[in-house]
């Protein structure tokens, strides 16, 4: 069965955080810090990302990240309950399974290799404890 081609930022947006090591259970909300690490993963070539665009002025900045972030946690799969709302906090079990079941079958292996790879490299600053 041939794959269907990704074209979703929110579903790579959930791709990431679905993958990242069970211990991260929250991400900052800092808008500098996340589209900074979007902007940096899409300059390297990562092609889930390729088609997004960026304004840079002060900062990366890009309305269709931002609108994914909105979009996932109307969904229910990230929130920002925590008193400030300085930071997300990941609903592991809803991104977990909204990933195997809605995702990964549409991803070809060499994405899924660049999700891995994103997810291993993925920076403290923005994970936070």
């Amino acid at each position: 069965m041939k794959r269907k081609r990704f074209l979703s930022v929110d579903y790579a947006v959930v791709s990431i955080l679905a993958n990242l090591p069970s211990d991260v259970s929250t991400l900052t909300t800092e808008k500098p810090l996340l589209h900074t690490f979007f902007y940096n993963l899409r300059n390297k070539q990562f092609s889930l990302l390729k088609d997004i665009a960026f304004e840079t002025n002060y900062f990366p900045y890009s309305e269709s990240i931002e609108q994914a972030f909105d979009n996932i946690e109307m969904a229910g799969l990230i929130s920002k309950t925590n008193p400030i709302f300085q930071k997300f906090t990941l609903n592991r079990k809803a991104l977990n399974s909204f990933f195997e079941r809605e995702i990964k079958s549409n991803l070809s292996s060499r994405q899924i290799k660049e999700i891995e790879n994103v997810v291993r490299d993925f920076p403290e600053l923005i994970a936070q404890p």
